[in-house]
């Protein structure tokens, strides 16, 4: 009876596995896309890694809402940095971690293509940075980014936490794991 659940519990990882697989191929395409629509999910590496960033671009100049350009995953920082393109966004605003502060584990950094000011930057839909770390539970930030919100839901739904003047934090218990969209600016942030 054991032998006959762990073969059909390793079949079932398999086909999890391949169905996985084929998801994170089908979520990558061009960052062409996003300038034309604000639809594209990255380049040409979409899987899960010990490090990974995402570059992203204001929709609209002198709005907060950010459209995604580019998401990379890798072994190393190095290997991630290698595969982005030249002309993607290089100002480092945040990092999400996997794990509480002084942990080591999981993470994505988020790039944009200018630092925070008052207006801020806005992020709809991280659940893919977050699915990356397998759920964020830490942030750090940078390039002024001393303010935000983060949010339960995509589209700033739930909004779990608010702050200021904080650099880096564990998430409250409401949004551990599950930080789907967020908010970072200059604080005092957008009057």
């Amino acid at each position: 009876m054991v032998k006959l659940k762990r073969r059909f519990a390793r079949r079932d990882s398999i086909a999890l596995t391949g169905i996985f697989a084929a998801f994170a191929m089908a979520s990558t395409i061009s960052p062409a896309m996003a300038s034309a629509g604000g639809q594209d999910l990255g380049s040409t590496d979409s899987s899960i890694g010990t490090y990974c960033a995402q570059t992203y671009v204001k929709k609209v100049p002198g709005k907060p809402e950010a459209i995604l350009t580019h998401k990379v995953c890798g072994s190393t920082e190095k290997e991630v940095r290698a595969k982005l393109p030249v002309t993607a966004a290089s100002t480092l605003l945040a990092q999400l971690f996997e794990n509480p502060i002084g942990q080591a584990g999981l993470r994505t950094d988020i790039y944009a293509d200018s630092f925070c000011d008052p207006a801020g930057w806005g992020f709809s839909d991280l659940r893919a940075a977050n699915d990356a770390v397998r759920g964020a539970t830490h942030i750090k930030t940078f390039n002024s980014c001393n303010g935000g919100e983060l949010y339960t839901d995509t589209h700033y739904g739930g909004l779990c936490h608010r702050w200021s003047y904080a650099w880096e934090f564990n998430f409250p218990g409401g949004c551990n794991d599950r930080l789907h969209s967020m908010k970072l600016y200059a604080y005092p942030g957008p009057q």
